[in-house]
């Protein structure tokens, strides 16, 4: 299996942008899943540092996390010291809740209206 992510050394080279290559992703026929994997594998392959994985394949949790969900307002303990001492945990469980509170905005467009 080829993990695709959109951060790779060339846009250090050719000075793009994420943004841009997004684009260039959704252009060649990616979906918004493949965006979204896209997006979780630039942060679980990044130079990022941790102890071990909040996350492993986007669904498995760490056993301190296990019980938690990113979208909650509260957190159990455990989970939260794992978070504070693991910076690649804690930045994933933001893109989680990111991602989450997108899906829910984005469950309310009106279709209709979008370009």
């Amino acid at each position: 299996m080829v993990f695709l992510s959109p951060g790779n050394r060339r846009q250090g080279v050719s000075r793009s942008e994420m943004t841009q290559e997004f684009k260039r992703a959704v252009w060649t026929g990616s979906g918004y899943l493949q965006l979204k994997n896209m997006t979780r594998n630039s942060l679980e392959y990044s130079f990022i540092e941790a102890t071990v994985s909040g996350r492993t394949q986007y669904a498995q949790t760490v056993m301190a996390c296990a019980k938690d969900k990113p979208t909650a307002k509260l957190i159990s303990d455990p989970c939260t010291n794992f978070l504070a001492e693991n910076s690649k945990a804690r930045i994933q469980w933001k893109l989680e809740k990111d991602l989450a509170d997108f899906e829910t905005r984005a469950a309310t467009w009106d279709t209709n209206h979008l370009p």
